[in-house]
């Protein structure tokens, strides 16, 4: 049975993308993404799911001066959580109105599991 050389070629190129999880078949070795709109969502650092904005909440915490070292490898609020969840709301508000796809309000809940997942101390 022979195999031409096109199937030859493809052969290991179908691949998961980078940004929105999708199989595709890379056209490159090196590929990541699966279009166009995945590179510029990655460039962006516009995650299409909550994760991505779940990863970048510690260093908006940090920025404000809402969160600090309270260890060795610890973090924990400096300020009281309604305050952190007004502001984050507010943030979110503002990139939804300027045209950003965000994720939806975060309640008291949502608030503190994010920052249990991330290892901030109650």
């Amino acid at each position: 049975m022979k195999i031409d050389l096109a199937q030859r070629s493809r052969a290991g190129r179908e691949q998961p993308c980078a940004q929105c999880g999708s199989t595709y078949m890379a056209r490159r070795s090196n590929s990541r993404y699966c279009s166009q709109r995945c590179i510029k969502r990655a460039q962006r650092c516009v995650q299409s799911n909550a994760s991505g904005a779940i990863g970048r909440l510690k260093p908006w915490l940090l920025n404000k001066g809402y969160a600090g070292k309270t260890g060795a490898e610890a973090y924990g609020l400096t300020v009281p959580l309604s305050l952190v969840l007004g502001d984050l709301n507010d943030a979110t508000e503002r990139l939804r109105a300027a045209g950003h796809r965000t994720v939806g309000r975060f309640t008291e809940a949502g608030l503190k599991d994010a920052l249990r997942g991330m290892g901030f101390q109650a």
